[in-house]
């Protein structure tokens, strides 16, 4: 459209209406211009009726692009731009252009921003970026953007607000970080890449503290007395007999004068802002006692590889296995309260120290920075390679849980599992051992609900177990038969005499809801099991572990691993936030799967399960409304149900220590049809409207992981 002719006459300000010639069928309108002559800052604002609806702030000649929806019109739309007396407008271009298009400009427009270097006129550019992002997630703009975009959107703006704050911190009196690094016979190019990462850091009020465990070794003592003449920030002790990892430690932390303790190995490296993330986080929440972070590996060449995207504080699987590891910042006065790290459990002793924390911490305490903060560098001897490396760190580890255990009062028993340095607790059973209702809806479909019942035969639960069968509306005449079968008592149908059986008619229309809820109104157990009809018993002792799980104070939820018929993963927890709804974690995956580091072979927190396997106290369900039958009479009614059993307090687990085959939707179909798939899609943006913010920040799951894809891989860009 070549240069601009403004409206107004008044010299540095200029405004121009935008009657757009733009396809009047696109979703957005782009808006890209030159500014030249502008020495100094300038102003752009868009305005729809007097108010302004996007602004930018920029510095000298600039490239602008502004992008907003095409249903705000364009009659009422103006543009102003303020600068010196010599500013011109020129190149502009006014276009239509998809939805799809509109958010992937607009998040490379959000990660250039977040790229802009300091410049002399603004001293705080994470200010800056906060404001940006606060204001661009603000507008209207974004209430037109698919959720991952907005998703995208608040990250970034929760990032700049964390760095804003730690800026303000890196230039006053922020709290002093003191990173405790135990020494023995590094490699000394390591050990200079380790003090160098610590130096580099952009946050300035951290202290050194290095002890070597009597590696009398010259090269590293030269290296240390090197570095501590260097910086009068860096402290160096030498111990005069070897002590092992978790002296030498705690003689560092003795060193140290920090308010907050950070644990490093003597190998390994801090990303250059950790410090200024970590310190970000402490002034957000003073309260903060336990600080961690995502971390990835350095291999032998040198090169940063497998990223490992932790989920927020997660006792479960951290009593499944030490997740947190790298980077740890611990508040001083709490660690030495617990008096520092324990030599009876060297080569666990990081472990022992999380689960002694998790015993005295809330969880209000406890943070985690979904960024990679620390690089772990794996060389032959370090479990970053190989736990076999390490066989004794295995049974330090498995010791450490199960004194935690018994710290806790807690009736379980800890027993390693075929992955070094990952366990499984088997918990008790309460005693008396409470009855078990389970409740199985359905229709027909004698020839899954019949071996579905036979398969419980095989449990080895040993409390009374009530097996409800709802029939909602069967007709077929075998179907009938078998229900008749199973309430008359001269039938040899149970092998197992803890077992009977019942049929309950609910003759209303389907709604999966409205009928568990019916059964459990009426049933006795104090656990009760929600069984698909289409499911069938793999693990005998399937009931023992998911009613010992289910009995635990403050626990929810219960599910177990799901199989297809061919042995492929059909449910491992559920993520809430896969394409906008939720999805079923490894799913199509292999059965003995492991999983994204090994999270499906371990017990672990999930923001969901299933209802085609269930386990929960009545009290509990009764407690939250049962589920939904109004809103969700069919889909997502079991994730909305474990969102609100969550909301009350309780914790919702998987586990994958049993088993069952789902067949998936045999009795009642998939959403095959149109009005089938027209409920779906209802169902699920009424899951949607009531908790978008929950579903996609899942806290069992991880911000840099894609919602695309139930496999756990690393997000694209565009999300």
């Amino acid at each position: 459209m070549g240069e601009w002719l403004p409206e107004s006459p008044k010299p540095g300000i200029w405004r121009q209406s935008l009657a757009t010639a733009a396809s009047q069928t696109a979703a957005w309108i782009q808006l890209t211009f030159q500014l030249e002559g502008a020495n100094g800052m300038s102003i752009v604002r868009l305005q729809r009726r007097n108010t302004t609806e996007l602004q930018r702030q920029l510095m000298g000649d600039e490239p602008v692009e502004l992008i907003w929806p095409a249903a705000w019109g364009s009659d009422d739309l103006a543009l102003t731009v303020e600068g010196s007396d010599r500013l011109r407008v020129r190149h502009l271009r006014l276009r239509g252009i998809t939805a799809a298009l509109a958010e992937r400009r607009l998040l490379q427009l959000l990660q250039t921003w977040q790229r802009l270097p300091l410049h002399s006129s603004w001293a705080n550019r994470h200010e800056r970026l906060e404001h940006i992002f606060r204001r661009f997630r603000d507008s209207p703009v974004c209430n037109d953007l698919g959720p991952h975009s907005r998703l995208a959107i608040r990250r970034r703006t929760e990032d700049c607000s964390a760095l804003a704050l730690a800026a303000n911190l890196r230039g006053g009196a922020g709290p002093t970080i003191s990173v405790v690094v135990p020494v023995y016979r590094p490699n000394p190019l390591h050990l200079q890449a380790c003090i160098s990462s610590i130096r580099s850091q952009s946050y300035r009020h951290w202290q050194l503290c290095l002890v070597d465990d009597h590696s009398q070794d010259p090269l590293t003592t030269a290296l240390l007395q090197e570095a501590a003449a260097s910086d009068s920030r860096i402290r160096v002790g030498v111990r005069s007999s070897n002590g092992h990892i978790a002296a030498t430690t705690n003689d560092a932390i003795a060193m140290a004068t920090g308010d907050y303790i950070a644990f490093v190995d003597n190998d390994d490296m801090l990303a250059p802002d950790a410090l200024e993330q970590v310190a970000g986080a402490i002034g957000s929440d003073p309260r903060r006692q336990l600080i961690y972070s995502d971390e990835d590996f350095i291999d032998p060449n040198g090169r940063r590889i497998d990223p490992h995207h932790k989920p927020d504080w997660n006792l479960e699987l951290l009593r499944a296995h030490n997740y947190i590891t790298h980077l740890a910042v611990v508040g001083s006065t709490t660690l030495r309260g617990l008096g520092g790290l324990r030599s009876e459990c060297d080569g666990a002793q990081d472990y022992d120290l999380m689960l002694r924390l998790s015993e005295v911490l809330q969880p209000e305490e406890i943070h985690h920075i979904p960024r990679i903060l620390y690089h772990w560098r794996i060389s032959p001897s370090s479990t970053a390679s190989c736990s076999e490396a390490k066989t004794y760190t295995v049974d330090a580890g498995q010791r450490a849980l199960q004194q935690h255990l018994e710290r806790s009062s807690l009736q379980a028993r800890v027993e390693t599992l075929d992955r070094p340095n990952f366990y499984r607790v088997r918990w008790a059973l309460p005693d008396p051992v409470p009855e078990v209702s389970i409740i199985i809806p359905t229709r027909n479909g004698l020839g899954v609900l019949k071996p579905c019942v036979e398969s419980l035969q095989r449990s080895t639960y040993p409390g009374l177990i009530d097996v409800v069968v709802v029939d909602n509306n069967s007709n077929d005449p075998a179907t009938l038969a078998y229900l008749t079968t199973l309430i008359n008592p001269s039938t040899e149908l149970t092998t197992n005499p803890r077992i009977r059986h019942r049929v309950m008619p609910y003759p209303g229309r389907f709604n999966y809801a409205a009928i568990n809820n019916h059964a459990v109104a009426q049933c006795s157990g104090e656990v009760v099991v929600l069984l698909n009809n289409d499911t069938a018993v793999i693990s005998p002792n399937w009931l023992d572990e998911l009613v010992s799980l289910a009995s635990r104070p403050g626990v929810g939820c219960v599910g177990p691993k799901l199989l297809y018929g061919d042995g492929t993963i059909q449910h491992a927890g559920v993520i809430t936030g896969i394409g906008g709804s939720a999805g079923h974690a490894f799913k199509g995956r292999p059965g003995n799967w492991r999983g994204y580091f090994n999270r499906a072979m371990v017990s672990q927190e999930v923001s969901a399960v299933t209802g085609a396997c269930l386990a929960i106290r009545r009290q509990v369900y009764q407690q939250v409304g049962g589920l939904d039958a109004d809103t969700f009479p069919v889909a997502f009614n079991d994730v909305d149900f474990c969102l609100r059993v969550r909301a009350a307090g309780y914790r919702n687990i998987f586990t994958p220590h049993v088993q069952l085959y789902h067949f998936e939707s045999k009795s009642r179909g998939f959403e095959d049809t149109p009005v089938k798939a027209l409920r779906f899609k209802r169902d699920r943006e009424w899951l949607r409207q009531r908790w978008l913010p929950e579903l996609l920040r899942d806290p069992a799951y991880n911000p840099n992981l894609t919602l695309e894809s139930e496999d756990f891989s690393l997000a694209r860009p565009h999300e």
